[in-house]
């Protein structure tokens, strides 16, 4: 289901209710479904930025700047925020929201 369709069929199931147990129906289930949407909130999906398409998303760092990060990872905590070796081909996968994280949390420590 499309996100159309499924509002439609809340708008459908909403008309049902009013009909049967009137007005305060639809604003009961509105409560209803704020407080069941403030239990379950909305899983963020971070992206996987291969390092040599990194700028194609963002202007800093650079990829020379990464590939730097990259090659003392073990000093400087970088492998934290990077996928590598076989399982992706040996490619260098930057996962964009713990890179920020990473990013965050070394400006703390050096200031």
């Amino acid at each position: 289901m499309n996100r159309e369709d499924i509002q439609q069929a809340i708008d459908y199931e909403v008309a049902q209710g009013e009909k049967k147990f009137g007005t305060e129906f639809k604003i009961l289930m509105t409560k209803i479904l704020c407080l069941q949407k403030m239990l379950t909130p909305e899983v963020k999906l971070s992206r996987r930025i291969p390092l040599s398409e990194w700028e194609n998303y963002h202007e800093y760092p650079t990829k020379g700047t990464l590939y730097q990060y990259h090659h003392n990872r073990h000093k400087n905590g970088f492998d934290y925020c990077v996928e590598s070796g076989g399982e992706n081909g040996g490619r260098i996968i930057i996962v964009e929201d713990k890179f920020f994280e990473w990013q965050a949390n070394r400006k703390k420590a050096l200031s």
